[in-house]
């Protein structure tokens, strides 16, 4: 970053504007983008991934849009949060238009992406997206827990609820997010008896787990 002329104090304003997308801080948020504009700072893609990742995440949508349309330079991963956000701010249908708009300027959806469009797919009941989705993932990603845990979602919510078991089976080290998600999709369907039998299995299975990591 330093050989872009981005210097010391641009990679402070960096961690700042990490650090208010993790606290969800939009005042702070909105003071590094102004310090950045008045100082002159290089607007590089870098920065300009962080400040749309970082407006999405403080729930000031309509900034991340408008700064995401005038970068120069897209990545997966300004792709990824803008799509991210729509799908979390309820916008499924331009979550979904987004991936295809995405893949039509040559990127492939990473991770957050396609957690994204789970999360869209769940909300406008789109099960045929989301198994396009699934098929998508296991061609190019391992399916780790929170791929694993969106999809039993998806599934549960789209009235699949044995796909939503099938995937917690197949699943490898499975967290407590893992084990609520599936209890939640069996409550969801009024399956009180599954419910039950697996909030009886969580902990154990939870402590034998770490018992094998140690």
């Amino acid at each position: 970053m330093q050989r872009e002329g981005f210097g010391r104090d641009g990679v402070v304003m960096l961690g700042l504007l990490q650090a208010s997308a993790d606290l969800g801080d939009q005042k702070m948020g909105c003071s590094v983008h102004g310090y950045l504009i008045r100082t002159g700072l290089p607007m590089n893609v870098v920065v300009e991934t962080t400040l749309v990742d970082m407006y999405v995440k403080v729930g000031f949508l309509e900034a991340a849009s408008r700064l995401f349309s005038r970068m120069m330079f897209k990545t997966a991963v300004s792709w990824g949060s803008l799509i991210s956000g729509f799908a979390q701010n309820g916008l499924a249908s331009e979550a979904l238009e987004a991936v295809v708009e995405m893949q039509s300027h040559g990127f492939q959806p990473d991770l957050v992406a396609l957690v994204g469009v789970l999360l869209a797919c769940l909300q406008v009941g789109s099960l045929k997206t989301g198994r396009s989705i699934h098929c998508y993932i296991l061609r190019r990603h391992f399916l780790d827990r929170v791929t694993a845990t969106a999809l039993m979602d998806m599934y549960s919510k789209c009235g699949v609820i044995a796909s939503s078991r099938e995937i917690f089976n197949q699943t490898r080290r499975k967290d407590l997010v893992c084990w609520n998600t599936m209890i939640s999709c069996y409550g969801i369907h009024g399956d009180g008896e599954e419910v039950v039998s697996m909030s009886s299995r969580t902990r154990p299975a939870l402590v034998q787990r770490h018992e094998k990591q140690i």
